[in-house]
This record gives structure tokens, C-alpha cells and sequence, in this order.
């Protein structure tokens, strides 16, 4: 069931995404017996509660300051700094029980709830720290979910920026930062998260089960079947390693990696050939 509506929302047109409930088909390969109902109940409950305390013609950064009391001074979700790397962080029933997460997840419990109260709110892929945008504000209004709601301005966008481009590029790089990014987008860097756990834990069977997903979720996306390929190495399954580099070398012909993958893909053959 779990692998079935993960596909639906995989296969669905980006705006039809529901991103609480694709994140909750992530969540249940962990928890199997997850009560999704239960969860996204909750996220109505929140809206229910917000909406209470709203006049009938209340206008959008009203309602978004509304919003910012129930979820981080009610509710009180918080990010999760002193343990960012833990994995219930990615989980989304994990993270309305414990009202703890990293930026990504509980923008998509702002959003989630934002869009109940009928806020244009966008996620914005901030590279190293997700965050939610306010369409249609001038100037453009971004929110920090991790940070308690915090409305992050230039300066402090350019010092995040910079612990991932570097000083030089940061003011550059800004536009493109804080472009507002597909669910379907926001769907991947979750699991992205999760597949970097897992690698440098070197939870193998976990990494495969979330590039999988990777997989099934951007068919495009060549650098997926070639972490897959690597992983199903560590876990001895040769044939698939070299089929998935064998589909990587097709997508993917002049990769800079393309030569090392190709000479790997050689060395497997006869593994994977000796199984048929």
C-alpha cells in the first residue's frame, strides 16, 4: 500500500501534489502502521485554530502573522538544532508529534497549514535551509520556520547563502535562491535528506529504499540511477548495480564521471552476468 501511494503522488502533475501526504508515504516505510488520517487531521485542527482568530476581510500578511502565533507559539515548533541530523527530522509524523524538525519539513507543516487559510505560499528552496515565501508581497516576504517564523532579510539570506556558495558568489547566486520551487521538488529534497542519513550511517538497505524513491519520483535524473547503482554494489547486488549504470552511461554519455562509471560498470560484468 505504502509503495502504491507513494506512485500516485510520484505520477501526479506537480500542482496535485499533496505534500503532507506524499511526505507521510515517505514517513511509512518507517512506521508501517502510520495513521495518516490522524496526521492530517491535525494539520486541519491547526488551520481550525488559526482561522478562529481572523476578521472576515483580513489581509494576507495578517493572516500570515496569525499563522506565525498558532504554529511556533502555540503549537511551539521549533527547529531541532542540537540533534539536526536525526532522521525523525524528515518524518512528518515524527515531527507533528515532537514539534521538532529541520527547515524543510516544517515548512511543509507552514505551507500545509498556510494553505488552509488560504495564504499564496510558496516553497522556496533555499539552498541549505528551506524556506517559505509570501507570493504576490513587495517587497517579498520570506519566512523562517526553523528560526520560530523568523523573516529573514538581505543580509541575513547573504550569510546562509555564503556557507554554501561562498562570499564571492553569494549575492549572485541570490536571485536564483530564492526562486520558488515545484512540490515535486520539495518531495525530492526530503528524500535527499533522508538518503544522506542513511549513507553516512551506512544503512544501506534505508539508502536504497529512499533512492528508489528518488528514482521513481525524477525519471530524468541520471545522478539517481548512478547512487542507486552504487549502493546495490554495497549490497552485493551486482546485476542491478550494472544495469543501473549501464542506464546512467545511456542518460548521461558525457558525464565527467562517465569514464570511471563505464570502467566500474566493466569491472561488474562478470558478477552480473554469472547470475543469469
Amino acid at each position: 500500500m505504502a509503495t502504491d501511494e507513494f506512485e500516485h503522488w510520484s505520477r501526479c502533475a506537480d500542482e496535485d501534489i499533496d505534500l503532507a501526504r506524499a511526505a507521510l508515504a515517505i514517513a511509512r516505510d518507517e512506521y508501517p502502521y502510520l495513521d495518516e488520517a490522524a496526521c492530517v487531521a491535525r494539520l486541519d485542527a491547526m488551520a481550525r485554530a488559526a482561522q478562529a482568530g481572523l476578521g472576515t476581510d483580513a489581509d494576507p500578511e495578517s493572516v500570515l502573522a496569525v499563522l506565525d502565533r498558532q504554529v511556533f507559539e502555540i503549537e511551539r515548533f521549533t527547529g531541532n538544532a542540537d540533534a539536526y541530523y536525526d532522521p525523525r527530522n524528515s518524518y512528518l509524523n515524527d515531527v507533528l508529534e515532537r514539534r521538532t524538525g529541520i527547515p524543510i519539513s516544517l515548512s511543509v507543516i507552514y505551507l500545509e497549514v498556510g494553505w488552509r487559510l488560504g495564504l499564496p505560499l510558496k516553497p522556496v528552496g533555499f539552498p541549505g535551509h528551506f524556506l517559505v515565501g509570501l507570493a504576490g508581497s513587495r517587497p517579498c516576504v520570506l519566512v523562517d520556520p526553523f528560526h520560530g517564523g523568523r523573516r529573514p532579510d538581505e543580509d541575513d539570506l547573504l550569510q546562509m547563502l555564503a556557507k554554501v556558495v561562498g562570499e564571492q558568489a553569494a549575492r549572485g547566486a541570490l536571485p536564483r535562491a530564492l526562486t520558488p520551487v515545484p512540490r515535486r521538488e520539495v518531495v525530492a529534497r526530503m528524500l535527499r535528506n533522508l538518503k544522506h542519513i542513511h549513507v553516512q550511517a551506512r544503512d544501506w538497505a534505508r539508502s536504497l529504499r529512499v533512492t528508489d524513491r528518488l528514482v521513481r519520483l525524477l525519471p530524468e535524473a541520471a545522478d539517481e540511477l548512478r547512487d542507486r547503482a552504487c549502493i546495490y554494489e554495497r549490497l552485493d547486488a551486482h546485476r542491478a548495480a550494472w544495469e543501473d549504470y549501464g542506464r546512467y552511461l545511456e542518460r548521461a554519455p558525457d558525464a565527467a564521471d562517465a569514464a570511471a562509471v563505464r570502467a566500474r560498470r566493466a569491472a561488474l560484468e562478470p558478477l552480473a552476468t554469472r547470475l543469469n
